[in-house]
């Protein structure tokens, strides 16, 4: 598990004036439609979210 280098990570990133650097816990996702475990699937990502805070930070004035 890289939860603590990746929450180290966005530590420094604040720290340096990245304002937007943002960890995000996804503990219990990651599981295929067939319903069994795989840790880099997918469903970990909410979509409709995940554009909402793409265009945000692409079209941020």
């Amino acid at each position: 598990m890289n939860m603590a280098d990746l929450s180290g990570c966005i530590s420094q990133l604040k720290i340096l004036g990245n304002n937007n650097a943002e960890f995000i816990n996804c503990l219990g996702k990651g599981f295929k439609p067939d319903g069994t475990r795989h840790p880099h699937f997918f469903s970990m990502l909410d979509a409709d979210e995940f554009v909402l805070w793409a265009n945000k930070m692409l079209y941020k004035k």
